[in-house]
């Protein structure tokens, strides 16, 4: 998950921080291609104790937009498409990914899993439309399964 801010979010960030309503110093990174400050939180960190109270203390004003990227291996897909929900959109998308045997001996390891992409304005809206994803409440606004 990358949580990208808009100009000037650092100040703010710092002046939280120091108040004591950010609990933990974020580490801002700025991206080598675009530039733009971000922080980045793996996506298995956002059920974890210590990375919780964080995300709500980040004011959504300061935050220009929210990406996550996420393969889930299940062994039900749920179809591939865009969908949309409340200003945010995911992108789901079947993959087969293969990888050479260790040392070169025996098969080759193919794995199955299904490529998550969400951008969303806020960080409450991307957990929003992921757990609508997860659960089967969205139906894909455009349909990428074969008829």
């Amino acid at each position: 998950m990358h949580i990208w801010f808009k100009d000037g979010a650092e100040k703010i960030i710092d002046d939280l921080t120091s108040q004591g309503v950010l609990q933990k110093k974020l580490n801002i990174y700025e991206h080598s291609l675009t530039g733009k400050k971000c922080i980045i939180l793996e996506v298995e960190d956002i059920n974890q104790a210590d990375v919780l109270p964080f995300l709500p203390a980040i004011p959504e004003d300061i935050i220009d937009f929210v990406t996550i990227e996420e393969t889930l291996e299940a062994e039900r897909y749920l179809p591939q498409g865009v969908y949309r929900h409340d200003g945010a959109e995911l992108v789901a998308k079947n993959d087969v990914s293969i990888y050479p045997s260790f040392f070169g001996k025996g098969e080759n390891i193919v794995t199955h899993g299904q490529k998550v992409s969400i951008v969303s304005p806020t960080i409450r809206k991307a957990f929003v439309i992921y757990t609508l994803f997860r659960q089967g409440k969205l139906s894909p606004e455009e349909n990428w399964e074969p008829k």
